[in-house]
């Protein structure tokens, strides 16, 4: 998934409230969203600098895991 900006993360399939965590390709966390109920989760990818990141949604049950591109 390509992103220039902003994200928009849509959130389905899950009983709990999520987390949402955010690392780059070595592995390091750059950015958590905690425990939300939201169904629709919109982020500023802005301040991450070009490259290869991965998206993980959890509600401690279930977690779904993307990658995506910030150019």
């Amino acid at each position: 998934i390509p992103a220039s900006s902003d994200l928009t993360i849509e959130v389905s399939g899950f009983e709990n409230q999520v987390s949402v965590l955010f690392y780059d390709i070595t592995g390091r966390e750059v950015n958590f969203i905690n425990q939300t109920s939201d169904k629709t989760i919109y982020q500023s990818v802005a301040s991450f600098n070009p490259g290869i990141y991965w998206l993980h949604v959890s509600d401690g049950i279930k977690t779904v895991r993307k990658k995506f591109i910030v150019n």
